[in-house]
């Protein structure tokens, strides 16, 4: 405003342009000068509005990248964590357990059937489902959490600061909330704090087909490795 201290001087005339970002307007890009002028000329004017274009096409710009970003790692259906999503936060969790000496347990979910449902139901249907189990899942889980879309029917949960003692019940807990009348099946694996992360999930991978061959809606526990 009028009498404000402009790089060490009064600002003595003031330009103010609205920035506006799909109809609402985001802010204003003042222009200020050390003398008095006689009114805005068009080119003035033209030059503000020009400087408030660009900042809008700027704030665009970082909507866009910060959606590239959610969506890079985001499942499009069920709005969980993909694939790329589960890797990183799995090394992340892994490191972190290093660091503090806790535990950390991986569980593979899938739905039981989920292929005659399909076919029975129709793409559309079986979208559906995965939708309304994975919300129904992910309400079950703890602050601190994670639920990722494993790839198809396949959904793989990471639970930090936790054993086997304690992931068993919680696993029990998120099979229970399969909605619709379906059951699902799991397999659970703690980390042993040698194993690689792949060596874990195929841990866990093999105790879901287990829970699966011995009849499904069951979860299996991994053993712990040997030395």
């Amino acid at each position: 405003m009028p009498g404000s201290d402009w790089y060490g001087r009064p600002a003595v005339s003031l330009l103010f342009e609205p920035v506006v970002h799909h109809g609402q307007v985001l802010g204003v890009v003042v222009v200020g000068w050390r003398h008095r002028l006689a009114g805005a000329t068009s080119r003035l004017v033209s030059i503000a509005s020009l400087l408030t274009t660009e900042a809008a096409v700027a704030m665009q710009q970082a909507d866009l990248v910060a959606d590239l970003r959610e969506s890079a790692g985001t499942d499009a259906l069920t709005g969980l964590g993909n694939l790329r999503a589960w890797r990183e936060t799995l090394l992340s969790e892994l490191a972190r357990a290093e660091r503090h000496g806790v535990p950390v347990c991986v569980a593979l979910v899938d739905l039981d059937g989920f292929k005659a449902f399909n076919d029975a139901h129709g793409h559309p249907a079986g979208d559906a489902l995965l939708k309304k189990a994975s919300t129904a899942w992910r309400g079950r889980l703890r602050h601190g959490d994670f639920a990722f879309r494993y790839g198809g029917d396949e959904f793989v949960l990471l639970l930090p600061g936790t054993d086997l003692d304690d992931a068993d019940p919680l696993v029990e807990r998120v099979r229970a909330a399969t909605p619709d009348g379906e059951t699902a099946s799991a397999g659970v694996a703690c980390w042993d704090r040698r194993e690689s992360p792949q060596s874990l999930v195929n841990r866990a991978d093999r105790a879901l087909y287990e829970a699966k061959d011995a009849g499904r809606d069951r979860t299996a526990v991994a053993p712990t490795p040997g030395p």
